[in-house]
């Protein structure tokens, strides 16, 4: 048996409170699995509050003022090797989300339940293949918005190229049945996805692309273009720095576009204590404005090496 607790607050303390209210986010992540011959079993729950202005930006690239994202989640999944080389997975989630704030126009509470069945196959050492179907059903609080029922195949493989360099990638298609006042509509859209790792003794590179489709938080289901890359370097045994790029277009939202540029420093002083500064740029653009955010944090960790 496993059992995992992840508890964070933050505050935040904000001079002016019309541009950044002061803020109280907690966060709970509870986790439990259970190994037994021939694979595992487990099951996780999630409460987390955060500001919209980190969540939407990252989700929708919808900026409506400082609310708070109330995000309350329950999965379970189970792993079973069927035989040496063949292995099945089935995930399900159930997700609540709710807005809370002065100003929440354009934001829809929602709930989503989703679930997941992927056939594992392992060619050889260095490749598996994965075949993967998921249904999912989207319901909008909002009585204007769409209730959705989402299917979608995907065929996929992990390629171990040697030691230093691992990929993954899948290619499938979905559709999407609406139904509001008895109209009934369908769409046809595709998806994919590849990420890709470099290791050496030293750095670790990666670079990720992606289009998907997922709930969101303005009533409808968010169709999207990502890439994220990072870079991390260990300058020596106590110091590293690191670069992470990301960028994010929502075709639902007029081809939104969302940029995030983060550098990162961290320090090893002792075998409890690390000291990190962190730099990040953020820009949104949805073809009429252009805003804009620069942000610095110096972090203090501290290590409870017998815990």
């Amino acid at each position: 048996e496993q059992w995992s607790a992840v508890v964070s607050l933050r505050l935040e303390e904000s001079s002016d409170e019309a541009i950044s209210q002061n803020r109280n986010d907690p966060s709970i992540n509870l986790g439990w699995t259970h190994d037994y011959e021939t694979g595992q079993f487990g099951a996780t729950a999630l409460l987390s509050d955060q500001s919209t202005r980190v969540s939407e930006f990252t989700d929708s690239g919808l900026l409506s003022g400082d609310n708070t994202r109330k995000t309350r989640s329950w999965s379970v999944n189970w792993l079973n090797n069927l035989s040496d080389r063949t292995s099945l997975r089935l995930d399900g989630t159930v997700s609540n989300v709710m807005f809370d704030g002065l100003n929440t126009a354009g934001l829809v509470d929602f709930r989503n339940e989703s679930a997941n069945v992927t056939l594992n196959y392992t060619l050889s050492e260095q490749i598996e293949i994965f075949s993967q179907l998921s249904f999912s059903r989207f319901k909008p609080e909002d009585t204007n918005s769409l209730n959705s029922e989402t299917k979608g195949i995907n065929l996929g493989l992990t390629w171990n190229v040697n030691e230093k360099f691992n990929m993954t990638s899948s290619l499938g298609a979905s559709e999407t049945k609406s139904e509001n006042n008895n109209q009934i509509s369908n769409q046809q859209n595709w998806q994919a996805m590849l990420n890709m790792q470099y290791t050496t003794l030293r750095t670790n590179s990666h670079l990720s692309l992606s289009r998907s489709q997922s709930p969101g938080s303005t009533g409808s289901i968010n169709e999207t273009n990502q890439l994220a890359a990072g870079w991390l370097y260990n300058m020596s045994e106590k110091d590293e720095i690191a670069l992470n790029l990301s960028w994010g277009q929502n075709l639902t939202q007029n081809k939104t576009e969302t940029k995030s540029l983060t550098a990162i420093y961290t320090r090893e002083i002792s075998l409890s204590w690390d000291f990190s500064l962190s730099a990040t740029h953020r820009n949104r653009d949805d073809g009429l404005f252009s805003v804009s955010s620069n942000s610095a944090m110096v972090s203090i960790i501290y290590n409870l090496s017998d815990f």
